[in-house]
């Protein structure tokens, strides 16, 4: 569902957000190739907001279109068939107007298509493999994400000056020594390329890379 919940990226008192289940980042969904995924999105806000599965082929009243919402208080199954390339891709609002907006206050997460081949590979899985998305954040002197996207910014977006990994600052994660996936994302608002005026989010550009930690 989204909602409104709290957040704590920074020491001190925690940060208000917009959140898929009230969290920032939402939650990371997990699919196998070829085995079809149904989503419900609950709308426990005060305005619309609606999914939009990024990189995904789904059909029309799945996409999430800028103009196809969820109104308050009302909920929309959303079908992934996830016949496509094992990857990480990410989901987040896309609603006409308050894209950015959202995005930025937290309607966001990762959303990873797993093929059964990849087993043959040995590479690192479960906790050992590990989503990071990143993201910028401005915040005030309180704590509370500062938002604001003037004339001069609309082709850009918010600019953040405290980068942020799964919606922490400093992020701390305790690991084995042994072998480590990173599967890093980058999920902006802002981006030094031109976009539309819906204030649509920077396209997440994903990494990844196996590691030993030590």
């Amino acid at each position: 569902m989204a909602r409104a919940g709290a957040a704590q990226p920074l020491p001190g008192a925690p940060t208000a957000i917009l959140g898929y289940d009230g969290a920032w980042p939402g939650p990371t969904l997990l699919a196998t190739r070829g085995r079809p995924l149904q989503l419900t999105l609950r709308n426990q806000l005060d305005q619309p907001t609606n999914i939009h599965n990024h990189g995904h082929h789904v059909a029309a009243d799945s996409d999430g279109h800028p103009l196809d919402v969820v109104k308050a208080g009302h909920s929309r199954i959303y079908t992934y068939p996830n016949n496509q390339s094992a990857g990480t891709y990410w989901y987040h609002d896309h609603t006409f107007g308050l894209t950015g907006e959202h995005v930025y206050r937290g309607l966001a997460g990762a959303y990873i298509i797993r093929d059964p081949a990849q087993a043959a590979l040995g590479l690192p899985d479960g906790e050992h493999d590990v989503p990071l998305l990143l993201q910028d954040r401005l915040f005030d002197a309180d704590n509370a994400l500062s938002y604001s996207v003037g004339a001069g910014a609309i082709f850009t977006g918010a600019l953040g000056n405290t980068m942020c990994v799964n919606g922490a600052h400093t992020p701390f994660m305790a690991v084995a020594t042994r072998e480590v996936r990173e599967i890093v994302g980058a999920g902006r608002t802002a981006s030094a390329s031109r976009e539309g005026q819906c204030g649509a989010p920077r396209c997440g550009t994903i990494l990844t890379r196996t590691e030993r930690v030590a």
